[in-house]
């Protein structure tokens, strides 16, 4: 029979987990009780600044459709649909950017009571005995997954929404009608709020639909048509979501490119088992194994299901082939991977944990009565296995799990077990007590592994970049160009202060943008680009980088100092040579082919744009030497006078040092430097030796070295050239702009990258855009002075609201019908 005490197991389910997690703030001293934040790897470095982004949505200028912060610029359906929907972030409104972190601390203190809450709430609608629940409930809440991963804040609203998807599925199976709307509102939610855990979800419902119909004994044509049933509801949920669902695939599928299906094992199969533990977590995001723990007691049941006679022999097994598929889809690479899109996950690589997580707290709960007590021989199994496998662990000094863990561990079990054989009236009260020290220990001893970020470590840096961006503001220019610094937070800046920058990692993010910035001589490691201020003069003209914030208070480029801190700390220079984001060109930028050489591009962009031949970066040509000692050698005879830049390419990231006439200069084929060098100035005459040396002792792998000596009146001359044709282009939304300009050409180049959701308009009419320098867009106009407008609608968008839109006109259609004609709709399952 129902609890009488369903409203105290509701409050409890989720008010426990929150006093926890707040406890764990306590003793951790993270804000608002010490100086550090919750704040961690991604969480610091990427999260905080979408959600600064996402006021300026909500109360800016900007949409979720294009954005100019992200590297130069770029569609923000696939970026917008994985981390900006969760209705989680509002909780972070009330909030300044200074104050970010602690909107972020309420959302993890919050969400692991709201997990509870959700999954007692489906519990109590499962079983009509709904003893102990209160347990399963926050085994699921204050589970290891939920805990460890608050780097994926995103992820955070369909694990709550996961048990009433299960619960609505399980009724729509019994359910005597085609349609149950509350199953396919919340999956088309669930696909809307995050596509890519709705995507696993997804899956999970197919294969929890064909476990729950092989468990049955229905006929086979009655599971036929419940099958069917499934379908066309999951069907409808799709529709629905293709509102967002089909711009952010056709997004996505130009952003990630990193398949990896290979067949082999992405750890050793029995090490899975440690993470069992409770406190099994050791800071292992990156790699590691699953967090699946969700509480010793969890184990402990699913043991006795499998050896409970009682239990149908069929039902059993099929439980224990679920639990080896969960198994084989972690260890084996082919399996995991087709849960993350048949892309290999770049750090957290099992985020379909907590989908495993739940069918075991869930098959737990259906097969298992708390309050009995297990038979001896799953006791003494359940005992034998522990310390077995905890031998193992020491032995085989599997890094995830310590003595403090396997202590913890062993003193939960042997309670439990105890506890099992104590008068019925105190068992489920001990156990949830228990369970609840078992949880918090694993709360506090996981997040105790974490880096954090101090308050200090977030509030320095940006304070910093915030001044020098108000100041850049302040100079009063109202049309659209890019600023840069040479300081940073994060590479998301631009995103944190709503700027236009070079500057931006995430994991949806153009490849053809990131490696076009590369053939300019940027930063690009395949998943960001970065700006660097040895980047040369040309590069930031030709990406329109008008401001400059720099620590230095000299640049060695002919840009103009038009602002000096008092203290010292920041200088901001304005470069008057720098494109507009719309420009005047001549027709030979839709004829250009991009080369190796950054320095060779720059200046061929730079003749494309002028119709004439430029020598901006005189090309200076070097001699290679391939050392004995693993070394390679140039010998640069100067031939211009300027400043001397260099570019090296090679196959992959190396550890190597870059000297400069015997002396050390700086990294290079490394993560972060591996870009355009500043050899300083040159005159003609002088011979540049340049070494590159591996730290390692072994060979440098270098496939071509790049020189050029930057001619500042060049560029000058350049700019002036350029710009004569006046434009205007300004900035109505981040993805719509409007303007003027005077062109005797008929060519226009805009300096942003080419998309095939840009709509261009001269005086109303629409006008093909064209791939134009390598990436850019251009379009021919007519000749002489008109008006532009310049609007992005993210492709698949129309196609999304047809799809969705018919697809609700079918489910309202149903509704009007059943209301009338019911008989028409019943169907003859029984339930």
């Amino acid at each position: 029979m129902k609890s009488v005490n369903s409203k105290r197991d509701y409050i409890l389910s989720f008010i426990i987990p929150v006093i926890i997690m707040i406890a764990v703030f306590a003793i951790l001293k993270i804000y608002p009780f010490g100086e550090d934040t919750i704040m961690t790897g991604d969480t610091t470095y990427q999260l905080v600044d979408y959600l600064s982004y996402f006021k300026t949505i909500l109360f800016g200028n900007n949409d979720f459709t294009y954005s100019l912060s992200k590297n130069m610029g770029g569609e923000m359906a696939g970026f917008s649909a994985y981390y900006l929907f969760s209705p989680l972030n509002l909780l972070t409104l009330p909030f300044p950017k200074e104050m970010l972190f602690a909107g972020i601390g309420l959302i993890i203190i919050l969400v692991p009571g709201l997990s509870s809450l959700s999954m007692c709430y489906a519990l109590k609608h499962i079983k009509e005995d709904d003893r102990g629940v209160l347990i399963y409930s926050l085994c699921y809440g204050l589970s290891s997954y939920v805990i460890v991963y608050n780097e994926l804040l995103y992820f955070y609203t369909n694990i709550v929404i996961l048990p009433l998807i299960v619960l609505f599925l399980r009724r729509m199976i019994k359910n005597e009608g085609p349609l149950y709307l509350r199953y396919v509102l919340l999956l088309a939610y669930a696909i809307i709020n995050h596509y890519y855990t709705g995507y696993m979800i997804c899956i999970f419902l197919l294969l929890y639909m064909i476990y729950y119909l092989l468990s049955s004994s229905a006929d086979i044509h009655e599971k036929i048509r419940t099958f069917i049933r499934f379908a066309v509801n999951s069907i409808l949920s799709a529709g629905l979501s293709c509102i967002v669902l089909i711009p952010a695939v056709l997004s996505l599928s130009d952003e990630k490119d990193n398949l990896s299906i290979g067949l082999f094992l992405t750890f050793p199969p029995l090490q899975y088992f440690s993470k069992l533990y409770s406190g099994s977590f050791a800071g292992d995001f990156g790699a590691g194994r699953p967090n699946i723990y969700c509480g010793v007691i969890i184990t402990l049941l699913l043991l006795s299901v499998l050896m409970n006679k009682s239990i149908e022999k069929k039902q059993r097994i099929l439980i224990a082939l679920m639990l080896l598929f969960f198994w084989g889809d972690f260890c084996v690479n082919t399996m995991n991977v087709i849960w993350h899109g048949l892309n290999q996950p770049i750090g957290f690589p099992y985020r379909q944990s907590f989908l495993v997580i739940f069918f075991c707290i869930l098959t737990a709960y259906e097969y298992t009565d708390i309050s009995v007590t297990p038979n001896k021989y799953t006791t003494i199994l359940a005992a034998v296995l522990f310390v077995l496998y905890s031998g193992y662990i020491f032995v085989r000094k599997i890094e995830n799990t310590d003595i403090i863990s396997v202590s913890v561990t062993a003193a939960v079990v042997t309670a439990l077990i105890l506890i099992f054989y104590l008068p019925e009236k105190y068992r489920v009260f001990l156990i949830c007590s228990v369970t609840v020290l078992d949880l918090g220990f694993n709360a506090v001893y996981s997040v105790s592994h974490f880096y954090p970020t101090s308050v200090e470590e977030y509030l320095e840096p940006l304070k910093l970049i915030e001044e020098s961006a108000e100041h850049i503001k302040e100079a009063g220019d109202k049309d659209v160009y890019r600023q840069e610094k040479l300081f940073r937070r994060t590479n998301n800046d631009a995103m944190m202060l709503d700027y236009a920058g070079l500057t931006h990692f995430s994991s949806s993010e153009k490849k053809a943008t990131l490696k076009f910035l590369g053939k300019l001589g940027f930063r690009n490691n395949g998943n960001w680009a970065m700006y660097s201020g040895i980047n040369t003069a040309l590069s930031d003209s030709l990406l329109s980088v008008r401001f400059m914030a720099s620590q230095f208070d000299t640049t060695g480029k002919p840009y103009e100092q038009i602002y000096a801190d008092e203290e010292g700390e920041y200088y901001i220079y304005r470069n008057n040579n720098a494109l507009s984001l719309m420009t005047s060109a001549n027709k030979g930028i839709f004829d250009l082919i991009l080369s190796d050489d950054p320095f060779k591009n720059q200046n061929d962009i730079a003749g494309a744009i002028s119709g004439e031949k430029e020598n901006i970066l005189y090309l200076q040509k070097a001699e290679r030497t391939d050392n004995a000692d693993g070394s390679v050698s140039f010998d640069v005879n100067i031939k211009n006078e300027g400043v001397l830049y260099c570019y090296f390419s090679a196959p992959d990231v190396q550890d190597v040092t870059l000297f400069l006439d015997g002396e050390e200069w700086t990294d290079y084929f490394r993560v972060y430097n591996w870009a355009t060098v500043d050899l300083q100035g040159r005159k003609p005459g002088e011979t540049v030796h340049i070494d590159l040396r591996s730290n390692n002792g072994g060979q440098v792998i270098t496939d071509n070295g790049y020189f050029a000596i930057m001619v500042n009146d060049n560029l000058v001359d350049w700019g002036r050239r350029v710009k004569s044709d006046k434009t205007e282009f300004y900035k109505v939304t981040s993805s719509h702009y409007r303007g003027k300009y005077t062109s005797e050409s008929g060519a226009l180049l805009f300096n942003l990258p080419k998309d095939r959701g840009w709509h261009l308009y001269v005086d109303g009419n629409e006008y093909e855009i064209k791939e134009a320098c390598g990436h850019m867009m251009g379009a021919m106009v007519p000749v002489g002075e008109h008006d532009i407008e310049l609007k992005f609608i993210s492709p698949g968008r129309n196609a999304g609201i047809m799809i969705s839109s018919f697809t609700l006109i079918l489910i309202l259609l149903y509704c009007v019908l059943y209301r009338k004609k019911p008989q028409y709709f019943v169907s003859k399952i029984k339930k």
